[in-house]
């Protein structure tokens, strides 16, 4: 289960990141020709009923545990597929999506995590998770 919660918040917070680059691009919601709803729908969805069968399932100091060292590894997740749909969008920003750095962003997080904080916290959050399975 352990697992399972840690790769749900993965894609719940990836699937953000699309949300938000559909929705802070210039094109907006007519950026794709599906309907932009589908990720919002899919993190509104995921992360309580993630929560709740974690809960129901696990210990929730374990889920606990785990929603705990998810966090480090939040701003790889969204920020990389952040950047990547902002790039599909429209090819000449983010160029190095994955690698991208926010020049335009008024939000203090991003500004706090460079792309090499982004992978040193994706690094801490799988060791975590690793001890966590370990001991568990």
């Amino acid at each position: 289960m352990i697992v399972i919660l840690y790769l749900t918040l993965i894609v719940i917070y990836a699937t953000r990141g699309v949300e938000q680059g559909i929705l802070f691009s210039n094109k907006g919601a007519g950026a794709f020709p599906w309907n932009e709803h589908i990720p919002i729908v899919i993190v509104r969805i995921g992360i309580p009923v993630s929560i709740l069968l974690g809960v129901i399932i696990e210990d929730v100091r374990i889920v606990g545990f785990t929603i705990l060292s998810f966090l480090p590894a939040f701003w790889f997740w969204h920020n990389m597929l952040y950047y990547y749909t902002r790039h599909k969008i429209d090819n000449n920003v983010y160029k190095d999506w994955w690698k991208a750095e926010s020049t335009t962003s008024s939000s203090v997080s991003i500004k706090a995590m460079p792309f090499l904080y982004r992978v040193i916290g994706l690094v801490i959050s799988l060791i975590l998770i690793t001890i966590l399975i370990v001991i568990k």
